[in-house]
C-alpha cells in the first residue's frame, strides 16, 4: 500500500484556528492559577472564573509560554486582559516564537511583536500582527518593564494563530506501509483508546512533531505505536503488525 501526499490551494474561506488551545503551557512562576488556564478556551475575563494567569509579583524577568507541539509559521497574536481589575497590569510586551524549547541555550528567539504601552480597558483583547511571520514550536510572552512591587505579567486569553507545518521531513513525503513487519523502536507513544483504525493512527503520527512513521497492530484490539528517527532498519517479519514509514521524495518538493 503507497499513500501519496496530496497538495491543494488553501481555503481562504476557513475560520482561524487557534494554534495555542489546550497545548502545554509553563511559566516563570504562577500565582493561584496555572499557566494552562490562560489556553484552555475559557475566555472569561473574571479573576475568580479561574481563567486567568499571573506569575508571582516577586518575579523579576516573567514570561508565559506555550508548545504548540508542531512547527508552525506564526502570524498572529491575541492576548486579553483581566476585566475585574488592573488591566494596565499587561503592558510592555515581547511575543517571540522559539524553533527548540527556550531552556536550550542553542535556541534564539525570533521577533514576532513588541508591544510598547499598557492596555487600558477591562477585558480589552489585543490583536498582534508580527512583524513577518515567524517559524517555530514555542510562543513566549515576556514582560519586560516591571514598573513596581505590584506590577506583574497577567493576562487572561492567549490564542496564536498561523499556519501549521508538515515536519515528517518535508511536505510532499509519502507514507509507505511494510505489510506484516514490526518495528522494535521503543515507541514515542503507544496509543490504545480511540484509535480503530490505520486512518487514526496516521492522524495521531501527523500531529506529532516527531513521528517519523508507526506500528498498527488490529487484533485483538487496535494498539497504534509512533515511532521517531529512522525506522526501517529496526522492522522485522511479525504477522499481527503492520508498519507505515514516512519516506522523502525522490524530486524536490516545492
Amino acid at each position: 500500500m503507497y499513500l501519496r501526499g496530496i497538495s491543494k490551494e488553501p481555503d481562504r474561506t476557513k475560520t482561524e484556528t487557534d494554534l495555542a488551545l489546550d497545548k502545554p503551557a509553563s511559566a516563570s512562576s504562577y500565582h493561584s492559577h496555572p499557566p494552562q488556564a490562560v489556553n484552555d478556551g475559557n475566555t472569561d475575563t473574571n479573576w475568580a472564573s479561574n481563567s486567568c494567569f499571573s506569575v508571582e509579583n516577586t518575579d523579576n524577568d516573567p514570561w508565559w509560554q506555550v508548545d504548540l507541539q508542531v512547527k508552525a509559521k506564526v502570524t498572529k497574536v491575541k492576548v486579553t486582559a483581566r476585566s475585574d481589575c488592573c488591566p494596565e497590569r499587561l503592558h510592555d510586551f515581547s511575543i517571540d516564537v522559539y524553533q527548540e524549547q527556550p531552556s536550550n541555550q542553542h535556541s534564539a528567539p525570533k521577533l514576532c511583536y513588541f508591544y510598547s504601552g499598557s492596555v487600558s480597558h477591562p477585558g480589552e483583547t489585543v490583536t498582534v500582527t508580527c512583524l513577518r511571520p515567524v517559524t517555530g514550536r514555542f510562543v513566549r510572552i515576556s514582560g519586560t518593564n516591571k514598573l513596581n512591587f505590584d506590577d506583574m505579567l497577567q493576562m487572561c486569553d492567549v490564542q496564536v494563530f498561523g499556519e501549521a507545518i508538515s515536519t515528517h521531513y518535508d511536505s510532499c513525503a509519502s507514507l509507505v506501509q511494510y505489510k506484516q513487519q514490526h518495528s522494535s523502536q521503543t515507541p514515542l507513544k503507544t496509543i490504545s483508546e480511540g484509535i480503530d483504525n490505520t486512518a487514526a493512527c496516521a492522524v495521531a503520527c501527523e500531529r506529532s512533531e516527531s513521528c517519523t512513521g508507526f506500528n498498527i497492530r488490529h487484533l485483538p484490539a487496535t494498539v497504534c505505536e509512533l515511532l521517531q528517527g529512522e525506522i526501517t532498519p529496526s522492522l522485522q517479519a511479525d504477522v499481527h503488525w503492520d508498519s507505515y514509514v514516512y519516506h522523502r521524495c525522490f524530486s524536490v518538493c516545492e
